[in-house]
């Protein structure tokens, strides 16, 4: 009896994210700091020429002394992070190997989660392929996850965990697996975890409600946290307040308002894709069914109204926004949702279209040509 083999079939989204990812990796290579620049990547080699010289062990380093090489008290619990510093440093003389393997893989987990996203809503246009690129390159921008390096995995990730767990509905122990995974690198997309949830087990009603008394609610959680005992949550809550405490860097406006104005648009959208307004003036919500597709974007909104709610903290909208950077395959369809169906396609949706691709294009080539002089 002869055994049928399932073919594997190469697709034109594949072959896309495959030349992206290798352009990506490339342009990488290209990517240089001095010892004296501030960047992430500079400081990042400060601290491997310590542990280099150091007599710590990889156990030593990884689970006790993290944090002593920078002034960052979150290093302690970044162990995933701690790991592969420590190795590269003791065993690798060329320090940039470590920033394109984590462009490599940041990457290669935004194309998988685009590669399963668009084969299960059968395809997608040329335009959105242009669309989903700026999204991610706008939202989180090509330097960071070069320099960055953690927080960019750290995103990409989590982003992950939220595609299995609500698109994919894999276990709740596999979400808190690869959450846990993200937190070992940052801790940073932690404070997505409750808008998971919420959009696992409340309706949409019930879910912006709490998404929006919730995200109010977050500096005093903080305040709360910061003063229990345990470090992990102190750490957390004291690189909050850090961040909200106005005398972070807040130079660069164009990427700050970028995200602010996304968000902005995005929910425009999705409000008016699945809430239409009636010429009558009566407010009827079309019943879609529970579509796991819905989930995603439910939380997509709640998060976006979790940044806006941080509007005038320069730091708390840039940095959960690489969360929905690594999310630009979800964020496109969502965007697009209206264009399937022709009775909730209009000219509305279509000046909103207009308006986040002039955005993201512009946050996007602003990046560009902002960090141009680190690539030789």
């Amino acid at each position: 009896m002869k055994i049928k083999r399932k073919k594997f079939i190469i697709t034109i989204t594949q072959i896309t994210y495959f030349l992206i990812i290798c352009v990506a990796i490339l342009r990488a290579t290209q990517f240089h700091v001095m010892r004296t620049d501030n960047m992430d990547l500079a400081r990042h080699f400060h601290m491997m020429d310590l542990i280099k010289k150091s007599g710590y062990s990889l156990f030593e380093y990884v689970f006790v002394y993290g944090d002593t090489f920078t002034s960052n008290i979150s290093m302690k619990f970044c162990y995933s992070f701690n790991f592969i510093v420590y190795t590269v440093a003791k065993y690798i003389e060329n320090y940039y190997i470590m920033a394109w393997m984590f462009v490599l893989v940041s990457y290669s987990i935004i194309a998988y989660i685009g590669v399963d996203w668009w084969r299960n809503r059968g395809g997608r246009k040329s335009i959105m392929v242009i669309f989903e690129i700026l999204i991610c390159f706008s939202l989180l921008p090509f330097f960071q996850v070069v320099s960055g390096l953690r927080t960019a995995l750290s995103a990409s990730v989590t982003a992950l965990a939220i595609y299995l767990y609500l698109y994919k509905n894999r276990s709740l122990s596999t979400f808190i697996i690869v959450s846990v995974i993200a937190a070992t690198f940052h801790p940073a997309f932690i404070t997505a975890i409750p808008f998971v949830f919420l959009t696992k087990f409340t309706d949409r009603r019930k879910g912006l409600a709490i998404a929006i008394v919730g995200s109010a609610m977050i500096p005093l959680t903080a305040n709360i946290l910061i003063r229990l005992p345990n470090r992990f949550l102190y750490s957390i809550a004291f690189k909050y307040l850090q961040y909200t405490g106005g005398e972070g860097y807040t130079s660069t406006r164009f990427c700050y308002y970028g995200v602010i104005v996304i968000c902005i648009l995005v929910i425009l959208q999705y409000v008016n894709t699945y809430i239409p307004i009636k010429i009558s003036r009566i407010v009827k919500q079309y019943k879609y069914p529970q579509k796991e597709e819905i989930k995603v974007y439910d939380f997509t909104l709640y998060y976006m109204l979790f940044i806006l709610s941080n509007i005038g903290k320069y730091e708390m909208v840039l940095r959960p926004a690489y969360l929905l950077g690594a999310m630009a395959p979800i964020i496109t369809g969502m965007i697009f949702e209206a264009q399937r169906d022709f009775r909730k396609s209009n000219t509305f949706s279509t000046i909103i279209l207009l308006m986040i691709f002039i955005v993201i294009s512009y946050v996007s080539v602003k990046y560009l040509f902002w960090h141009e002089e680190y690539f030789t």
